[in-house]
């Protein structure tokens, strides 16, 4: 009959419309994509109707609260570095400790490449691409003699030519230097306890031992 007849075509249709629901409904499950852990959305591909294939970046998601410095140093320093090493990390006038975690065992033009995680990884002068200095913290001393670090210490432990001052004068006076931090440097020889020096520059009296301070 006519009435069985538009009955199955109705029973077609609908089975058609809803595979075609069921296919829209996989692609847009396909579609979706998910974060792999909580973290904020810092970028994502916003050009509507762009085509995406696959492994293209689409998005980059940070967890802000677990920051880490991606670092380099000279090849030289290799045995100043080592696993949990602490460091310095420092952010304009902000300091605050941390510790290697990572270390690239090659060597690329000469440099060698590790990972730095802050103890407080959620600081808030951290923020992601932010340049940062660090300093590796290598060997203990204790009750040494040390003098403030300044451009001098550029060229290493070994003897140096510095302006002790003496009552009225300045004195030049061989000193030996030993290890140094980013803030001070260690006195071997040369130096007592309480007694002044001068760090500024003194090129232009590099031939004298002697000179008169006003």
């Amino acid at each position: 009959s006519n009435a069985s007849a538009d009955l199955k075509v109705q029973e077609i249709e609908n089975r058609i419309f809803r595979q075609s629901l069921e296919e829209k409904a996989r692609l847009l499950n396909d579609a979706r994509v998910l974060s792999p852990k909580t973290a904020i959305l810092t970028f994502i591909n916003s050009q509507v109707g762009s085509q995406v294939s696959q492994g293209a970046q689409i998005a980059t998601v940070a967890d802000l609260s677990r920051f880490r410095a991606e670092c380099e140093i000279a090849d030289g320093y290799r045995d100043k570095l080592s696993l949990g090493a602490r460091t310095i990390i420092e952010i304009g006038d902000t300091r605050m400790e941390g510790r290697i975690t990572t270390i690239t065992p090659s060597v690329t033009n000469g440099v060698i490449q590790f990972t730095v995680i802050p103890d407080q990884a959620d600081h808030a002068g951290l923020s992601s691409g932010l340049s940062v200095n660090i300093y590796v913290l290598h060997g203990l001393s204790r009750d040494v003699l040390r003098i403030p670090n300044n451009s001098m210490f550029s060229y290493g432990r070994g003897d140096y030519d510095i302006w002790v001052v003496v009552d009225n004068k300045a004195v030049k006076r061989k000193v030996r230097l030993g290890d140094g931090s980013f803030e001070f440097i260690e006195v071997i020889e040369g130096l007592a306890e309480g007694e002044q020096i001068i760090l500024s520059p003194l090129e232009k009296y590099r031939e004298r031992s002697e000179i008169k301070i006003k």
